[in-house]
């Protein structure tokens, strides 16, 4: 994924990891935990664990602690990667139980709230608070609130969806058209 830039192995890889089932757990967490390989492959193989929960519910616990595992260095990893860890552990419902780690690495400023928001919206999404206590801060890159703001986050976050679906919809039109 990196190294060639190509996305399509990350997207391939939430659908296959799973069909292989537990099996894949073990090599896809050594894989998660190495520092060495690179961002984007080391977020398809926290969304393969993920993945791998919906497939095989009885597989949660081992897959959480793969992803746990891996944020505990949340220090040296790119915030892109901990942002979609703490997500997956979010949506496998797993993250509750680590609320004190997810705490901690947003602390320490490197989670990419553009993932899955702040520390407030995983709180809200866990249930553990019901709304904001805080507003919701400004992102760097926009610019004097103009054209996308704090109050524009779920336009933004709709147009990244938005995005992501283009992509997939583009990837499964190629498929069909490769196997003519």
């Amino acid at each position: 994924i990196d190294e060639y830039g190509d996305d399509w192995y990350g997207e391939d890889s939430f659908e296959v990891f799973p069909m292989i089932g537990p099996a894949a757990i073990r090599p896809l967490a050594e894989y998660l935990a190495d520092i060495k390989h690179g961002t984007w492959a080391r977020v398809a193989a926290s969304e393969s664990l993920q993945k791998m929960v919906e497939a095989h519910p009885e597989t949660k616990e081992e897959c959480a602690a793969a992803i746990v595992t891996a944020l505990k260095g949340y220090k040296e990893n790119d915030e892109s990667l901990n942002g979609s860890m703490i997500s997956d552990l979010v949506q496998m419902n797993a993250a509750l139980e680590h609320i004190g780690l997810i705490e901690e690495a947003f602390k320490s400023g490197n989670v990419d709230e553009v993932v899955d928001g702040d520390f407030e919206d995983i709180q809200i999404k866990l249930g553990l608070i019901e709304k904001r206590t805080s507003p919701r801060p400004r992102p760097l890159w926009f610019k004097d609130n103009q054209v996308f703001g704090s109050d524009n986050l779920p336009a933004i976050k709709k147009s990244v969806k938005k995005e992501k679906n283009k992509r997939k919809q583009e990837k499964k039109s190629r498929k069909k058209n490769r196997k003519r």
